[in-house]
């Protein structure tokens, strides 16, 4: 069995994950992806963060032994791993260099979320509202995914709480996340935002509550109203081409109707 010791700030960290009274997580927590070849990605969470993030590979101090550090500039930390038996991982990391501008977006800002209600003849979106609960950023450290891997790459990936309720410690720790890059929605008050790929253009991509399934995401908003507004399209959509009914007989109406509604069902 492979044995590795992880280091935070130069103190081992244990594996177990302890909460106190208040729940909320008092270490912090480290998810490692690898093979022989190099590290697919490293993610850690602080303790009591809302945000888990990827590390960058900052050194290769002697064989077996790995220093990362966080991409996202408003942590500062190292997480050190040593492995004790060889083969070691070769010191370098399969990661693609991709953002988005969404990796802005903080821990309880307000967001709205910007559903093509159809592709048919109802031009407009459905709306979600809500707010920020937890972020998974990849931006910048995007894994580079061997080809086992059944999901697309992820830049990053948003909890959105559709209500007032906040998300459990336990649900969303780093340590829970092994051999994911996204995070799970959780139940009938909360889905994920994803913006997804491994080049520009990106997709967003949402799962959880919605009375229409399957509905792509047209635009989300940040803050919106508010000074610090931003609004990002999903340029992967392609645009879509709305049929005027005025423009055809009311045989012609009856058929491209009853055509829409076969597809929504």
């Amino acid at each position: 069995m492979e044995e590795c010791t992880v280091y935070w700030n130069d103190q081992v960290l244990q594996k177990e994950q302890k909460a106190d009274a208040a729940g909320e997580i008092t270490r912090p927590s480290v998810s490692i992806s690898k093979d022989q070849t190099g590290f697919i990605y490293v993610l850690a969470r602080p303790a009591g963060a809302d945000r888990i993030v990827a590390l960058t590979l900052d050194s290769n101090p002697e064989p077996g032994v790995y220093e990362f550090r966080p991409f996202y500039n408003e942590f500062e930390f190292t997480v050190r791993l040593e492995y004790q038996d060889e083969p070691y991982p070769e010191p370098r990391m399969h990661i693609l260099d991709v953002t988005t501008p969404l990796s802005a977006v903080e821990v309880g800002d307000q967001i709205e979320i910007g559903l093509r209600k159809d592709q048919m003849n109802s031009p407009g979106t459905k709306p979600l509202q809500g707010h920020v609960a937890q972020i998974m950023d990849f931006s910048g450290l995007v894994p580079d995914l061997p080809a086992y891997y059944p999901d697309p790459a992820t830049v990053l990936s948003i909890l959105v709480s559709l209500s007032d309720e906040a998300p459990s410690n336990d649900t969303i720790t780093a340590s829970k996340l092994m051999g994911q890059t996204r995070l799970p929605p959780i139940g009938e008050s909360f889905g994920t935002l994803d913006v997804v790929g491994s080049n520009h253009p990106l997709d967003l991509q949402w799962e959880g509550k919605s009375d229409t399934p399957a509905l792509q995401v047209e635009f989300v908003r940040v803050n919106p109203g508010q000074e610090s507004e931003l609004t990002v399209e999903n340029e992967s959509l392609p645009e879509t081409q709305f049929d005027d009914l005025a423009d055809h007989s009311q045989n012609e109406r009856i058929s491209i109707l009853s055509t829409s509604q076969s597809v929504l069902s």
